[in-house]
């Protein structure tokens, strides 16, 4: 393989990794987005997109997908902190519905360390 020709497939992933990160995510109008704000230590807000009818892990998904530059153990992270709605309730089951917790759109979620259950 030629130099020009390596060079050229490193712009051709180069390209296709940028595509991927700048499009944005579109859902059917069968199925809403909710806009959820999550605010952080430092008082910041993540802003992220998910479908209405979304579980908790694709919402953890949204959040890590913000983040992909940085090295970040995402496990030990949920495992010591977790979302929480503005009346306390944790978001701590993975696989319910984040309506269940009553997310809505435009509301805001807060980073809390998680409750111990010994």
């Amino acid at each position: 393989m030629s130099h020009e020709e390596f060079l050229n497939d490193i712009y051709s992933r180069l390209s296709t990794i940028i595509a991927k990160k700048s499009s944005k995510k579109t859902f059917s109008k069968s199925s809403p987005a909710l806009f959820i704000s999550i605010r952080r230590f430092d008082n910041s807000l993540i802003n992220v997109q998910i479908p209405q009818d979304a579980r908790v892990f694709q919402l953890k998904k949204a959040i890590t997908e913000h983040f992909v530059e940085k090295k970040i153990n995402w496990k030990t992270i949920w495992k010591k902190y977790a979302l929480s709605t503005s009346d306390r309730r944790q978001l701590l089951n993975n696989n319910r519905r984040v309506q269940d917790y009553g997310v809505s759109t435009n509301c805001e979620l807060f980073f809390v360390r998680r409750h111990c259950s010994k």
